[in-house]
């Protein structure tokens, strides 16, 4: 109805015909019934709300009066194992609780209807197939159609039951694994436990015996086959499983499938269902727990094979335990030998003390085993690692993944510092938990690496910057100058005949003459310039802050000066000149790279202009170009007409007395300048394509030679062959040793590949790649020159190589230089400690070949034992040493 407001409300109307004032007229009556209705349908919202959140619930509800279900939502029809409503609908109540939780039922019932309040209680109802269902629940009050009723509350608990089952099950394996002596005893047990947990009328245990290559049933219960004997590793269900390492649920049909596919073989009677799971020892399977059954009544599914997959973990775990103590008790004996032996220290550590400690733990420590005993281990830790340590010994106990190995200091009684790399392992003392320590003196080893660690960064010789460090300073100096648009120089200074010096006078008076020059240069220039040298008679300088090129011109007059004083040298006056190379930025050059390359340029043009004299690099310098083509053309015609030639050092064997192998050096056979040295042609070949023809050619004729020499009755000599850079770069590399070996003849094993330490390290990722690769074939391989590069020795212990060279540099003044007898020393212990071994280059005296047999050095080369020999020379050498034997 309308109001005047224009407002709508709800009404009910009766009529009533009836007379008035002698006429026919309607009574109507009209009630507004809007809130009544507003009620109604609020009413049945809230009804509809409810009825959702009961079918909706994932507890089951139920109502049952008169003792029969009247109502059951969705979950409670699915925890009765029914469908429909209509399947429980007027069913007794009593039917659907298991016999054994009736009594407790009937006296909660009666408890509400005398209006007792009942708490939660876990019972058994039964499904409509008989089958049990584990449930928590409430009961309470309930009226239903007006007369009483009960709702009842349930939650179906089996999973969690069956977890609690299977938690008491696992517990009582490892309880038993301690308690149980006989293994026949322990595997019976397991068989009950896993019994309980599901059907296993049929159940055996099988373990592989990696040795015989069997496989035992330690255990076997079956009421159709009897007991197998031991079998050969065949295709059984059994051994497939210890085959895969992964449990198998196979009914007939996954049966059929594995024997369809060769995987297994039909042996013993069928079953109905076979379920197996593999006993793991790491990620190796070791045996096979199996239940199954020949009844289709006793089915398995998903749900047992995790459970009996559970129960396995804890019967390898409870074998391995067994096992592990068999062996500690065989091995006890054994370790208390080895223990006292060893040259390492041992030692048992248990609640803040030492509890054994052998006799090298004492020697390392300085205590004697009584005074240890009394001492803590951080005690004996160096306060600068005590608190490192500290925290890794609490990391292991909180159970987190720490490194088996460290290195720390020690402080000895005496005060003196070690340093021990020490593993830790837990281990049972007396029944209760223990660490086993294991801890070597690596304090020489550790010296060895700092000293060639300070190498790294400068010249040996002489104590200047190296290239590494030059070129970093020089970045520096670029990045700084473009920033400050500020100008800077660089002085390319090569000495003039200093090979004629050094060839004549010997080597050890051209290095004295090298430092004296460095000295020189480091007095000539500014604090904050650097002096640095590239190796041989070369040497750079860096001058930032040059404002003008008349700077530098003044720098690199002041310094001929210098070169051309005399250097009073072990009582002579030796007198040698320089040719400088000149180049600024950004005039010749915006990356160091550039500058350098253009102080060279310029260098070789003073050479060209008489020495003793400096150039400035400019743009029309091309003659040095040209005559480099010549050279290079030169040189391919050389590959061509054969006039290139190997002469062949011996390397003498020190444990032998004989000569073990030799090393290929490359020579030119010049038309016009004779026999012409590596050092005069193989810096051209090896900024061109030349090195690679080169070096195939090198290590095919020294492959060919000393197989010729073998067969001539050598047959354990070896050779060893230098490979450039660039060479050892080529992707082709290693075909080309492999068609070196195969065309030749030459065993692999006879063949030592030689690489400079400073090209090993300019890629050590891929050094290392391509290293395996080579050492795949059976060749040896060298790192020449130790010593003077700048190897980071963490990648070094990683190369697969088998010989550390020290450099003659280090070998000239062994005898009468502290530092180079000390870093000699130090570079023979790392590799014996690394396990390589160690060849002398450069012995020149009965002296250096002394301390160096001393220290035990493996091998040596050099002008004491011969100088290098033509094929011929070499051959006739071999033989008289083969006759004096």
């Amino acid at each position: 109805h309308r109001l005047r407001d224009g407002s709508i409300i709800d009404v009910q109307v009766v009529s009533h015909v009836l007379e008035f004032a002698g006429r026919h007229a309607a009574l109507v009556q009209a009630q507004d019934v809007t809130e009544r209705k507003r009620a109604a349908e609020a009413l049945r919202e809230s009804e509809e709300r409810y009825r959702r959140l009961v079918e909706m619930s994932p507890e089951g509800i139920a109502i049952h009066s008169d003792g029969k279900v009247v109502f059951a939502n969705p979950a409670a029809l699915r925890m009765m194992g029914a469908s429909r409503p209509e399947e429980v609908i007027g069913r007794p109540v009593m039917e659907l609780v298991h016999p054994d939780y009736i009594p407790v039922v009937r006296q909660r019932l009666q408890a509400l209807q005398r209006g007792e309040s009942v708490p939660f209680i876990e019972e058994k109802l039964l499904r409509l197939d008989g089958t049990p269902v584990d449930v928590e629940g409430q009961a309470m009050p309930f009226t239903h159609l007006d007369r009483p009723a009960v709702q009842m509350v349930v939650r179906d608990i089996s999973q969690r039951k069956r977890a609690e089952k299977l938690q008491r099950a696992l517990y009582r394996i490892a309880e038993i694994s301690g308690s149980v002596q006989d293994m026949p005893g322990f595997y019976a047990s397991v068989h009950q436990i896993v019994g309980e947990l599901m059907y296993a009328r049929n159940f055996y245990l099988a373990l592989y015996d990696d040795a015989k290559r069997t496989l035992n049933f330690e255990y076997f219960v079956d009421e159709v086959d009897p007991a197998p004997p031991q079998v050969k590793h065949g295709k059984t269900l059994t051994e497939y499983v210890l085959r895969t390492g992964e449990p198998l649920l196979a009914s007939p049909a996954v049966f059929e499938r594995l024997v369809a596919r060769g995987e297994v073989e039909v042996v013993g009677a069928p079953s109905v269902d076979w379920l197996g799971v593999p006993l793991m020892r790491g990620d190796s399977a070791f045996g096979v727990l199996v239940v199954q059954s020949y009844l289709e009544t006793a089915r398995y599914t998903e749900e047992d094979r995790d459970i009996l997959t559970f129960v396995s973990q804890h019967v390898a775990a409870a074998l391995d335990r067994r096992r592990a103590a068999d062996a500690l008790r065989e091995s006890e004996a054994r370790f208390r030998t080895l223990a006292e032996t060893a040259p390492c220290a041992i030692f048992i550590y248990q609640d803040d003390g030492f509890r054994y400690v052998n006799p090298a733990a004492a020697s390392i420590t300085g205590y004697n085993r009584e005074e240890l005993r009394t001492l803590a281990f951080w005690d004996l830790v160096h306060q600068d690692f005590r608190e490192a340590v500290r925290e890794r010994g609490l990391a292991r106990q909180r159970g987190e993944s720490v490194a088996s190995r460290y290195e720390f200091k020690i402080e000895r009684r005496d005060g003196e510092e070690r340093w021990l790399d020490s593993s830790a392992s837990s281990v049972e003392f007396g029944g209760r938990p223990a660490v086993l320590g294991i801890a070597f003196d690596v304090t020489e080893r550790k010296r060895a690496e700092e000293q060639i660690k300070s190498l790294a960064y400068h010249d040996v010789l002489t104590g200047l910057p190296n290239r590494l460090l030059f070129n970093d300073r020089l970045n520096v100096a670029v990045a700084q100058a473009h920033r400050h648009q500020q100008r800077l120089g660089i002085l390319f200074l090569d000495l003039d005949r200093f090979k004629v010096i050094n060839d004549s006078l010997g080597h050890s008076l051209g290095d004295r003459l090298l430092q004296a020059v460095a000295e020189r240069l480091e007095a000539g220039v500014r604090e904050g310039d650097t002096v640095a040298r590239l190796g041989g008679d070369e040497f750079i300088l860096l001058l930032p802050g040059i404002t003008r090129a008349e700077d530098i011109a003044k720098v690199a007059e002041k310094i001929l000066d210098a070169m051309r004083l005399p250097f009073r040298l072990e009582g002579r006056d030796l007198f040698v000149t320089a040719s400088i190379g000149l180049s600024l930025y950004p005039e010749d050059g915006l990356d160091g790279e550039t500058l350098v390359k253009n102080a060279d340029i310029a260098m070789y043009r003073a050479k060209e202009q008489g020495r003793d004299n400096y150039q400035l690099y400019t743009h029309a310098m091309n003659e040095r170009a040209v005559e480099r083509l010549a050279l290079e053309s030169s040189l391919r015609k050389a590959l061509a007409h054969g006039e290139l030639l190997l002469h062949y050092q011996p390397l003498l064997d020190l444990s032998t007395g004989r000569v073990h192998g030799v090393e290929a050096l490359l020579r030119w056979d010049h038309p016009e300048n004779g026999l012409t040295f590596p050092g005069d042609f193989m810096h051209l070949a090896e900024i061109t394509s030349l090195i690679l023809p080169i070096g195939v050619w090198t290590l095919r004729t020294a492959c060919a030679q000393v197989k010729r020499w073998q067969e001539a009755g050598h047959p354990h000599l070896s050779v060893a062959v230098n490979l450039s850079a660039r060479q050892f770069q080529q992707p082709e590399l290693v075909e080309h040793v492999k068609r070196a070996l195969r065309e030749t003849g030459l065993p692999a094993r006879s063949l030592d590949l030689e690489i400079t330490e400073s090209h090993a390290m300019q890629n050590a990722e891929a050094t290392i790649h391509t290293l395996r690769e080579l050492k795949a074939l059976g060749v040896r391989i060298s790192i020449d020159d130790f010593g003077i590069g700048y190897s980071s020795l963490s990648y070094l212990k990683r190369l697969p190589i088998d010989t550390l060279k020290i450099d003659q540099s280090f070998v000239r003044d062994i005898t009468s230089d502290p530092d180079d007898a000390a870093i000699a020393t130090a570079i023979i212990a790392l590799a014996h400690t690394l396990k390589l071994r160690v060849v002398a280059e450069g012995v020149e005296s009965q002296q250096q070949l002394e301390f160096l047999s001393t220290r035990q050095c493996d091998r040596m080369q050099g002008f004491l034992f011969s100088r290098p020999l033509a094929a011929g020379e070499c051959g006739e050498f071999l033989a008289r040493a083969r006759r004096l034997g």
